[in-house]
């Protein structure tokens, strides 16, 4: 097995810090957002879970260094939930 030199692992250490940095401020962002009227807070609430879902997926589950093959079988799967939820929501609203 492959081990990573010091400054390696040094730079990995940063990148996770930096992640876990923005995804605190993009939380506090959400938090401040949440004290809008709806039709601003939507649009960004929905914006920020997008961004930090990116984030969470592409370093914490290292879907940005993987092979492609994960990243494929990912975005099926995420391609396929979405009209399943918008189904839902629409033909069991009590599921809202």
């Amino acid at each position: 097995m492959e081990s990573k030199s010091g400054h390696e692992q040094k730079k990995v250490r940063t990148s996770y810090g930096l992640i876990f940095i923005l995804l605190a401020v993009f939380t506090a962002i959400e938090v401040g957002a949440s004290y809008l009227p709806a039709s601003f807070k939507i649009p960004i609430l929905l914006l920020m879970a997008v961004i930090k879902a990116s984030l969470v997926v592409l370093y914490f589950m290292h879907l940005k260094s993987d092979a492609r093959l994960y990243a494929m079988f990912f975005a099926v799967g995420f391609v396929l939930i979405i009209p399943i939820v918008l189904i839902l929501t629409v033909v069991m609203p009590s599921v809202r």
